[in-house]
């Protein structure tokens, strides 16, 4: 548990509940990573969360996406795809291991399609 600023406690995020779901036959987990607003004024804010994605026995996760606030949960498995392909990979894993994934951005003539 991380230490809440009012004297409380709040889940990080290797501890938030995710949501399972199939890839090409690889079993992912995605979870709420965090959350916030952007915008400026008081009435165009518009709700963020960072999504991180966890290959099934990985204890950390591998690729993230910020995406407009919606429950993961409320997400079909054909969006948690899409949101899977769209993301990016993390690349300081503290463990030192390659994720397997590459970053089409890094060199886009020499690249694994990730879809």
């Amino acid at each position: 548990m991380n230490p809440d600023p009012d004297g409380g406690s709040s889940a990080g995020p290797e501890e938030a509940p995710g949501r399972t779901f199939q890839h090409e036959g690889v079993p992912w987990t995605v979870h709420i990573g965090g959350v916030g607003v952007a915008g400026t004024g008081r009435f165009a804010l518009t709700g963020l969360q960072l999504l991180r994605f966890t290959r099934d026995g990985d204890a950390r996760p591998e690729r993230e996406i910020v995406t407009a606030l919606r429950d993961p949960a409320d997400l079909h498995d054909t969006e948690l795809i899409e949101l899977l392909q769209g993301s990016r990979p993390i690349e300081d894993r503290p463990d030192g291991a390659d994720n397997g994934l590459r970053d089409e951005r890094q060199d886009p003539h020499d690249s694994a399609d990730f879809r």
